[in-house]
């Protein structure tokens, strides 16, 4: 794991808090796999699911030395140039399971514990401090799965069945019914009849957003730019219903720092939608205008280019701030299967054509042109778009290749 940039409360992990504009290796987790990271505005959280180990050598390639044999004063990790000269055996080097956090614990959104008369080295924590409250949840039915929000914390356990929060809880952003900042993880409780595991967890700037796999949308915390999608701007310190967004097939749901994004797609068609909610002051919502929505509106023209891109993709919001993004993933599995199926059908149409009394001139013809353009836009293009679903056409109008796909496709 490495780290760089704003280090005033050390949330770099680096064993100081002095800005970092290379990346650094942070020491004291230099022998622990790491699972999951996350970051808030000035605190880190990690999870680890156990002692690192050499990656598997690859044909051709030399095998990494063990890591007990590491040189880790070596140029090939640029250490920080405070780091503490540990060595690997220290009882408190990390070797195993564990969740870790580092950086501002002034609200409690590290999890560690409440020790009475907060001092400053409590409120800063510039090297990696374990989480043994939620140590015992590695080892459980599902692990668990962690999120951080502007100053708090939130936590999947027990097979995503219940939500653990803590940190800053000013706007009630922790959803346990207080606005009292809590220094250890504490369950949140949702309102009757919603049942089941979680799907999605997404935490902004100082909100918390909730989907269940009943497809009920809960949301609590700051909203005074209406960022819960609740349709007013009135904080809430417990779970609220998001009513819109309720028995809708969501896709991802991602916070920024005052507003929220949502990716569905229509169980009927299969259409993508955007959705956005919130603060919309800088044009973040992409409504093609200013004005803020305390309830989620459809983003105009979000149809189209997730169409564009095969309704495939990954939306990235920035979590405290104010812009968004949306990759689109090419299916590339599925585009490599067809063009499977087209090449058999083209062999096939050639050793017709070749037969003086199975030759078909004009099939031949349609597949040797249909494959001789896909091909040529997959160079061209090289990523989704509209040339590409250009070619899913001409695939698609080929003889009994569209058979050949679904038959394909049912088998799966």
């Amino acid at each position: 794991m490495f780290s760089c940039g704003a280090n005033s409360w050390g949330q770099l992990g680096l064993g100081h808090t002095d800005d970092r504009n290379e990346p650094c290796l942070v020491e004291m987790l230099r022998n622990v796999a790491v699972q999951q990271l996350d970051c808030g505005a000035a605190h880190t959280m990690v999870v680890c699911d156990g002692k690192r180990v050499p990656a598997v050598k690859a044909a051709g390639q030399v095998a990494p030395p063990p890591i007990d044999d590491m040189d880790v004063d070596g140029d090939d990790e640029p250490r920080s140039p405070d780091a503490p000269e540990d060595v690997p055996d220290e009882p408190h080097i990390p070797n195993g399971p564990g969740v870790y956090g580092f950086g501002r614990n002034k609200e409690g959104q590290l999890g560690l514990g409440e020790t009475g008369h907060m001092t400053v080295n409590d409120q800063i924590q510039k090297q990696p401090q374990k989480l043994t409250a939620l140590c015992e949840h590695l080892e459980a039915k599902g692990g668990i799965e962690l999120r951080c929000g502007g100053y708090h914390t939130a936590v999947l356990v027990e097979n995503r069945e219940k939500l653990l929060t803590f940190g800053q809880n000013c706007f009630g952003q922790l959803g346990l019914g207080h606005l009292e900042d809590r220094f250890s993880p504490e369950e949140v409780k949702f309102p009757d009849g919603v049942t089941g595991p979680i799907k999605m967890l997404a935490c902004g700037g100082g909100h918390t957003v909730v989907v269940t796999e009943s497809r009920r949308v809960l949301a609590f915390g700051r909203n005074n730019r209406g960022q819960l999608g609740v349709g007013d701007m009135e904080h809430k310190d417990a779970p609220a219903t998001v009513g819109e967004l309720c028995d809708k097939n969501i896709v991802q749901v991602e916070c920024g720092s005052k507003h929220t994004m949502v990716l569905t797609r229509s169980d009927e068609t299969g259409e993508p939608m955007l959705y956005a909610i919130g603060r919309n002051t800088e044009g973040q919502l992409g409504m093609g205008a200013v004005e803020q929505e305390p309830s989620p509106k459809l983003v105009p023209n979000s149809a189209e280019f997730l169409r564009c891109a095969g309704g495939h993709g990954h939306l990235s919001v920035g979590g405290f701030s104010a812009h968004n993004f949306f990759v689109p993933v090419p299916q590339l599995a599925v585009r490599r299967s067809r063009m499977v199926h087209l090449v058999r059908e083209q062999k096939v149409a050639v050793a017709m054509g070749a037969h003086s009394r199975l030759g078909h001139a004009s099939l031949l013809h349609l597949l040797s042109s249909d494959l001789v353009q896909y091909i040529g836009m997959l160079l061209e293009q090289r990523r989704s778009g509209e040339r590409l679903c250009e070619g899913e056409a001409m695939i698609e109008r080929s003889p009994s290749v569209s058979q050949i796909i679904a038959d394909a496709e049912a088998a799966a």
